[in-house]
């Protein structure tokens, strides 16, 4: 791919609130002759600072409105009354794919914050219908699809390079767990030859399961009960990602599925998941009591999620936030926590890197 490498370290500075991981791109456009983004970007708390934007390394000047949205979220931030923020770029002498995306960076008191770019692939191949897209990211707008599905799987590699020392071709066999109309694995699709690849989806959502069967008979994707087991072998998988998949289990269940990856992956294999945490939860808007009773048990159920009704039984897709504590101790019962890195996937959620030993 032609994306640099980068490593990424965990920021000391970094708001434990998910302050200075709080800018997020809504909106890429193309026309003719330029590119617009459109988004929102707010300060760490008690301070104002700078914030720069860039395109593929090239300063962009911005236009900033309000955004009485952000502002209720975060009324206490210098500037967030006009948190939006929008820019144009020329556009480049090609369109944009996963081996040349764009790639678009924010700078915060001049400092650069690798792990916060996000990476816009085009519009290349097939795009699953709003229907689809909404059961898995739960809005329809597509470039906020394809540039939350891109910037993942950018960011996950990443991510196993730097703490492992592994490129997602390194590994024989990959489980996307949760692989929904494949937001994330479509962008294997084009590194099948280069490497022993085997991908396998698994996904308790029919709808998607039968789309991915239609347009992307490239993976192997199974529909799956609720409740684990799976019919996958034991000992199977390499490496399995979970995106937003923890997210949205109840305690009881969640403890279920980390057997069940337990039996699933090889000794030495690896996972990537995610979960929520003090970054999803400055964004939610819930009130001050609920990051208390986060942090007093380490683990918060809100209560029912409604995107995929009708595809699962009643009151079991949930909205759920884990401290790093939490996960380090409850997750490393059955695997090694390797790294623990806030906010970086959709720069919102949570992601860690485990292995079986």
């Amino acid at each position: 791919m032609g994306i640099p490498r980068r490593v990424e370290v965990r920021d000391p500075d970094l708001d434990v609130d998910g302050g200075s991981a709080n800018w997020c791109v809504d909106v890429v456009d193309f026309a003719i002759d330029r590119w617009t983004v459109i988004g929102w970007a707010v300060s760490a708390e008690g301070r104002q600072q700078l914030h720069e934007f860039e395109v593929d390394g090239a300063r962009c000047a911005a236009h900033r409105f309000a955004r009485p949205d952000i502002a209720r979220l975060y009324p206490e931030r210098l500037g967030s009354e006009k948190a939006g923020f929008t820019f144009t770029a020329p556009t480049k002498e090609y369109a944009p794919d996963q081996h040349r995306p764009l790639r678009l960076s924010f700078r915060l008191d001049g400092r650069e914050q690798p792990n916060l770019d996000y990476f816009y692939p085009g519009t290349e191949g097939i795009i699953p219908p709003p229907q689809n897209r909404r059961r898995v990211h739960g809005g329809d707008g597509l470039s906020d699809y394809l540039l939350q599905g891109f910037a993942a799987f950018v960011k996950i590699e990443r991510a196993l390079d730097h703490v492992c020392g592994r490129r997602y071709d390194s590994f024989p066999t990959i489980l996307d767990w949760g692989v929904g109309c494949g937001r994330f694995s479509r962008y294997f699709e084009s590194q099948r030859a280069s490497g022993p690849l085997s991908l396998i989806g698994i996904d308790i959502d029919g709808v998607n399961v039968q789309w991915c069967r239609q347009y992307a008979p490239w993976m192997h994707v199974q529909q799956v009960d609720a409740m684990p087991p799976t019919p996958l072998d034991e000992g199977g998988v390499d490496l399995v990602i979970g995106i937003s998949v923890l997210t949205h289990l109840r305690e009881s269940d969640m403890m279920l599925w980390l057997e069940e990856l337990f039996r699933l992956v090889k000794l030495g294999g690896l996972l990537a998941v995610t979960t929520h945490g003090d970054t999803t939860l400055s964004r939610s808007g819930l009130g001050p009591e609920y990051r208390t009773a986060l942090h007093q048990r380490g683990y918060l159920d809100i209560g029912h999620n409604s995107n995929i009704d009708g595809a699962i039984p009643d009151d079991y897709y949930r909205d759920v936030f884990h401290t790093e504590s939490y996960v380090r101790s409850v997750f490393g019962r059955f695997f090694t926590v390797l790294d623990f890195i806030p906010g970086i996937i959709g720069n919102n959620q949570d992601l860690v890197i485990l292995r079986r030993d």
